[in-house]
């Protein structure tokens, strides 16, 4: 007897529409979850990076002094309001590429070994998102001075948290970084902080995507509904989010995509591939599928009715 499975997607009248960050919370890039566990691909960044204007430890147009752009609204927000309460905050270091990573990985290596959990591998680090940024100075003394309290105690009323908390080491892997604040947006950091957790102890209704590290927190009112384009009269979606959902196998070789699902295995790019007749679409980086074709390929049926698609597994 077939299982039914029926997620409900929010239709998108073109596949150039962009919807904001805000409007779709679902697998909301400020919820992205970079740790040992989920890398981001080298080129990732969460949006737009800019320079916010708060007072910078070392001065110039320079990467560290940079941040993803709604984050670094909210950082001057935050700054603002903590300079008219007497609380002086000092931006230390913001976005870092994949290849500066490198770098300071490898120099972490060298001085403390390998074992050393003060710096992270490129591609596990939150700075390359553009979402973080290290405030006041680099010493867990900071957490006890008033700069560092009025941070913890009030740092998500702005959308950020303090990513590596005291007595969560074991959880996040990383030493307590009082200094170290991540944007999640509001909602978010307020939950964190009301409960006391981190981004690692929250429930999420999707597994993580296949070199993607989104995931979606469940709070009781978000559902995973993934966007679907319309295109030609034809539903399409990303192939890692419907890969994720049914838990298809993805790889990269050689600019191919590897798809494995119920002993089958299918390769294409988005040039050409001999296993789908509609066109494959590429949008910033991202490649979108038609959906019943792609899960035809799998002897899996599918069928869109009012807006849902219906997946018979």
């Amino acid at each position: 007897m077939k299982k039914q499975l029926s997620v409900i997607l929010g239709a998108l009248l073109s596949f150039s529409v962009q919807v904001s960050a805000y409007q779709c919370p679902v697998n909301n890039v400020y919820h992205v979850l970079v740790n040992h566990e989920n890398s981001i691909e080298p080129d990732f960044v969460a949006g737009e990076v800019v320079m916010p204007d708060v007072l910078f430890a070392t001065k110039g147009d320079i990467q560290k002094n940079y941040m993803e752009k709604t984050a670094a609204k909210a950082l001057e927000d935050m700054f603002n309001d903590a300079l008219e309460e007497g609380v002086h905050l000092i931006a230390i270091s913001g976005y870092r590429d994949y290849e500066r990573q490198e770098v300071l990985y490898e120099q972490a290596v060298a001085s403390y070994g390998i074992e050393q959990k003060g710096s992270a591998k490129a591609g596990q680090s939150e700075h390359q998102t553009g979402l973080a940024m290290d405030i006041g100075y680099l010493s867990q003394s900071f957490g006890d001075t008033r700069e560092g309290i009025w941070l913890a105690e009030r740092c998500h009323e702005y959308g950020f948290t303090i990513r590596y908390q005291q007595g969560k080491e074991h959880i996040t892997r990383y030493i307590y970084e009082p200094w170290h604040v991540r944007y999640v947006g509001v909602e978010l950091a307020t939950r964190l902080f009301e409960e006391d957790k981190v981004l690692e102890e929250l429930e999420y209704c999707c597994p993580p995507l296949q070199n993607q590290a989104m995931r979606v927190y469940c709070d009781g009112k978000y559902q995973y509904k993934p966007q679907v384009l319309i295109f030609n009269d034809v539903e399409y979606l990303s192939v890692r989010e419907i890969s994720g959902l049914l838990g298809i196998d993805l790889s990269y070789k050689n600019g191919q995509i590897i798809a494995q699902y119920n002993n089958k295995t299918i390769m294409f790019n988005t040039k050409e591939s001999d296993f789908f007749n509609n066109t494959l679409i590429n949008i910033d980086g991202y490649t979108y599928v038609p959906v019943n074709e792609f899960l035809s390929n799998f002897q899996v049926n599918s069928q869109f009715i009012n807006n849902a698609l219906h997946i018979f597994v």
